[in-house]
């Protein structure tokens, strides 16, 4: 995937906020694919105070370049056990089929240095 760098848009669960938010903090990656990117952006804004219900504190979008149809969303999370029961709630499954998601894969990532 290549990133355009100027796309990078944080949600207000962290305006303006740093993609390292503290040691103690933990990382998702979340790949996807979209027939409609725009209506999946604009469902995906709007829960933010759900996601913040589950410690993700922080949003970032990058969307691809080459495949305007793919992003990868960036969270940054208290806990991402935690996080990832916002997946397993019927509000997010049915935001992700409303949003026209046809594919997704979700990385939680390992902090290594």
């Amino acid at each position: 995937m290549t990133v355009n760098s100027e796309r990078v848009a944080a949600d207000s669960a962290n305006p303006g906020g740093t993609i390292e938010d503290g040691p103690a903090m933990e990382h998702i990656m979340i790949w996807l694919r979209t027939d409609d990117y725009d209506r999946w952006q604009g469902i995906h804004d709007s829960f933010v105070e759900e996601r913040k219900e589950y410690g993700i504190t922080g949003d970032f979008v990058y969307r691809d370049v080459n495949d305007p149809s793919a992003a990868l969303v960036h969270l940054v999370v208290e806990d991402a056990p935690r996080a990832m029961e916002w997946t397993q709630t019927d509000k997010f499954k049915t935001g992700t089929k409303a949003a026209r998601v046809t594919d997704r894969a979700i990385y939680v990532a390992d902090r290594r240095v």
